[in-house]
């Protein structure tokens, strides 16, 4: 018996009720077995996901070469695509602001106040 009592193996149907083997055999669908291989895509996916880097994932994956791991994930690394451009728009943001205060910034050094003694004349 389970921890509730129930018998027999436990399943979520689509629905999201939850079904024993003892409720309705002829409902339940177990899910489909995955392979090692697929486990092995999943892991590298959730690595990436995780923030690991393309070097570290090469190792743990055993790949010989970066290149490897690069052109079997490198669509689902960080900075592609959407990521890429959104990447570019915050940076090139961040630039305008940084020009534009800089513009608004007081003068300093020798030439601090030439232009104020000029207008004053």
């Amino acid at each position: 018996m389970g921890r509730d009592g129930e018998r027999g193996r436990r399943w979520v149907l689509s629905t999201g009720r939850r079904v024993t083997e003892a409720d309705d055999p002829e409902r339940v669908v177990a899910p489909e077995p995955i392979t090692l291989h697929e486990c092995r895509h999943s892991f590298a996916s959730l690595m990436i996901a995780a923030g690991v880097n393309a070097r570290a994932l090469s190792t743990y994956m055993g790949h010989s070469t970066i290149g490897i791991t690069l052109d079997r994930y490198g669509h689902l690394m960080p900075g592609n695509g959407q990521g890429a451009a959104s990447l570019l728009a915050a940076y090139l943001a961040r630039s305008d602001i940084a020009a534009r205060l800089a513009q608004l910034e007081p003068e300093t050094g020798a030439n601090a106040g030439v232009r104020d003694s000029e207008s004053a004349l």
